[in-house]
């Protein structure tokens, strides 16, 4: 891909997300000016909507939607196969389960139990892998699929008991962008950056996966720690972006795609083009959420899976077609 197109297909990227964000900041049910957003001393319900509101939100779904984004570009990197989800180890579910039983319990701090759920999970993921003594693409998968259902299972059994709080779970569950908090913005912003960092320093690496195990490792790449490292902090951002969002699904499947349609496949320039698709994508889908129906807010989860059910479906029957 030549350095024009390159700059031409980041430079529509950072457009699109221009745009989504500037919609999603001046749209919904009160008009805000611009010389609001100049102004963070103002005291009025117009800034306070602005500073409060909408703008923690957005920040909330950058996150998100760059973190998912990245984990999903990192994923079907190792398995080779561009329609893998980064929900793929069963992270998400890990995530969920921890964090429906906080919010049934009424436990301080959400996030950080649907972290640890994720970490446990990868925990579990590679334990199980170990005591196989493979670390395979097919003994991931399957670890996690395993994993997945059995902590689902957990969490509707949870639901099930949860009484007064099956309103507030639910509305979690499917995606809540609602319940930014600028303290918890820092802390997902600061694993995001690390996070991005260390996977785009083994970009090249991941790059030689193409060739599968045995081809990169006669190019001298180390395999197996390649996959730990890489697995581990793409899960991490997954489980991050869970924590702090709810289950989001779809970004992290049909942006790197995209991208790589559009930007080729080279993961040192397809890794920072998915976080910034992910993240105008995930703006967007909120922006629509809370604004196409006057008065009620749609999950962003719902509107992330009306809009990637049909592309996923495009997506597997053009792979159908090509086996």
């Amino acid at each position: 891909m030549s350095s024009g197109k390159i700059f031409w297909f980041f430079l529509s990227l950072v457009l699109l997300f221009v745009a989504a964000c500037y919609l999603a900041l001046f749209s919904g049910q009160v008009p805000i000016s611009i010389a609001s957003v100049f102004d963070p001393g103002r005291l009025d319900n117009t800034s306070l909507i602005l500073w409060q509101i909408r703008l923690p939100r957005i920040l909330l779904a950058i996150l998100a939607g760059s973190s998912l984004a990245i984990a999903g570009t990192t994923f079907q990197g190792l398995l080779r196969n561009p329609l893998a989800d980064p929900f793929v180890l069963g992270v998400s579910s890990g995530a969920a389960l921890l964090a429906v039983i906080a919010l049934a319990l009424c436990l301080p701090l959400v996030p950080l139990w649907a972290f640890a759920g994720a970490l446990g999970t990868i925990l579990l993921v590679f334990l199980i892998a170990r005591i196989r003594k493979e670390i395979t693409n097919l003994t991931m998968i399957l670890a996690g699929v395993i994993l997945s259902s059995f902590f689902s299972a957990l969490m509707m059994l949870v639901i099930s008991f949860s009484g007064s709080q099956l309103r507030g779970i639910t509305f979690w569950l499917m995606g809540n962008l609602g319940q930014a908090d600028w303290l918890w913005l820092k802390i997902g912003f600061a694993i995001l950056i690390s996070c991005f960092l260390l996977i785009q320093a083994y970009s090249r690496y991941l790059n030689t996966m193409i060739l599968g195990e045995e081809g990169a490792q006669c190019l001298g790449i180390e395999v197996k720690h390649l996959k730990y490292l890489l697995f581990t902090t793409a899960s991490l951002l997954t489980g991050m972006a869970v924590a702090m969002s709810g289950l989001i699904g779809y970004v992290g499947l049909i942006i790197p795609h995209i991208c790589r349609l559009f930007g080729g496949a080279d993961n040192r320039l397809l890794l920072p083009a998915s976080a910034i698709g992910g993240a105008a994508f995930l703006v967007a889908a909120d922006t629509i959420g809370r604004t196409i129906m006057p008065g009620t807010e749609i999950p962003v989860g719902v509107i992330t899976a009306i809009l990637g059910a049909p592309l996923f479906i495009y997506l597997f029957l053009g792979v159908k077609r090509k086996n």
